[in-house]
């Protein structure tokens, strides 16, 4: 060992500094002596020099706790390599936290650089632990907001059924063409209000991760054309086609979630029509049988809306979201319906995907794959 090393470390440095010999066992670093310390080193550890020089380190400092390698784990790497490494330990002698740096400087020994970081350690597991509770806090939070619009869901959709009810039985009375009028967009503003507190209801569920999939068996078809029956109106009223294409061989009968299937539908051709001023908004459907027990459904909705550029893409499924905020004053719409669309089929393990260009349109494609309620004969 060069006595004169010490004397070439930096003494006045306010770096903390040690120098140790190395203590070897069948190759292996089991321990390490100090050799020299300097005067910062006393200052960061609050220990002497005279009870620390030429002692080893497990006795200087017996508890420590550090990652899961050890300090010698971690000392013996920097040796085979050569190297040098940063790490944090602590030690409960001390009670302090020291970020430390090994040096490898040859076979018999290494410089150690230390620093106290426990004030600034502390510090952080503080915040960590007061961000713990406010993302704790907050989760408590969502879940009594969800609780909160489940509930006021519910006690909303009962009068409005009731207001549904009497104006069906309204419109069986005589009525002059002014009444007629007035009715019909009392139905219109009821059906809105309806399709709002049913997509608030189904996104409470979501995020409370109760989406419940029922299996019954029905026609998927049919169920296109009763959605194309209640969107031709909306569509007609702001002079849009509604274009629906299946071919007779697709009326076919497949076992699932059928309500929620409308629901994810019926919320793409709302926005579909929604932001197409004027033109079409055609719907094609496609079946591929894939076994005799299963087969994919392809659902494309396609618009000569307003389109989106591509950056809107990536947001589009977000609750809340659209394109811009003269989007809400000119269009309306609470946001939240594509969100539930993605995310029901999601649950449904199957795919949704969006195609756009401004001044274009828009393209949605759902793909499913459903099973079918007889088994068929492959061709």
């Amino acid at each position: 060992m060069n006595t004169n090393l010490y004397e070439n470390m930096i003494k006045n440095s306010p770096i903390a500094c040690s120098i140790v010999e190395l203590i070897k066992e069948n190759g292996k670093i089991t321990d390490f002596i100090i050799i020299e310390v300097n005067e910062a080193f006393e200052i960061e550890t609050g220990l002497t020099r005279e009870k620390v020089v030429l002692n080893r380190f497990n006795k200087v400092l017996p508890r420590v706790r550090t990652s899961k390698f050890g300090i010698f784990g971690i000392i013996n790497k920097i040796y085979e390599k050569k190297t040098k490494v940063n790490m944090v330990f602590y030690s409960r002698d001390l009670k302090r936290w020291f970020r430390i740096h090994f040096v490898y400087q040859d076979e018999d020994c290494m410089t150690i650089y230390l620093k106290n970081i426990t004030r600034d350690y502390e510090e952080a597991l503080e915040k960590k632990t007061e961000l713990i509770e406010a993302v704790k806090m907050a989760e408590e939070a969502n879940i009594a907001k969800t609780r909160f619009l489940a509930n006021t869901s519910h006690e909303i959709r009962t009068p409005i059924h009731g207001i549904s009810g009497f104006l069906s039985l309204l419109g069986t009375t005589e009525l002059n063409e002014e009444q007629k009028e007035y009715l019909k967009y009392i139905n219109m503003a009821t059906n809105e209000l309806q399709t709002t507190m049913n997509n608030i209801l189904e996104m409470a569920n979501i995020e409370s991760k109760e989406i419940k999939l029922e299996n019954i068996e029905f026609n998927l078809k049919y169920l296109m054309e009763e959605l194309l029956v209640k969107h031709e109106q909306s569509g007609r009223e702001k002079g849009v086609e509604v274009l629906f294409d299946c071919s007779d061989e697709q009326r076919r009968s497949f076992i699932g979630d059928d309500e929620k299937l409308k629901t994810v539908f019926s919320n793409i051709m709302d926005n579909s029509i929604k932001f197409t001023e004027k033109g079409v908004v055609h719907v094609d459907l496609h079946i591929l049988p894939l076994s005799e027990c299963q087969s994919e459904i392809a659902v494309t909705f396609r618009d000569t809306g307003i389109g989106m550029v591509e950056k809107d893409l990536k947001h589009i499924f977000k609750p809340f979201v659209q394109l811009d905020a003269s989007s809400t004053r000119n269009y309306g719409g609470s946001g939240i319906g594509l969100y539930i669309a993605k995310k029901t089929i999601d649950a449904m393990e199957g795919k949704i995907e969006v195609k756009s260009n401004i001044g274009v349109g828009t393209e949605f494609e759902v793909r499913l794959i459903l099973n079918n309620a007889e088994p068929i004969s492959l061709p």
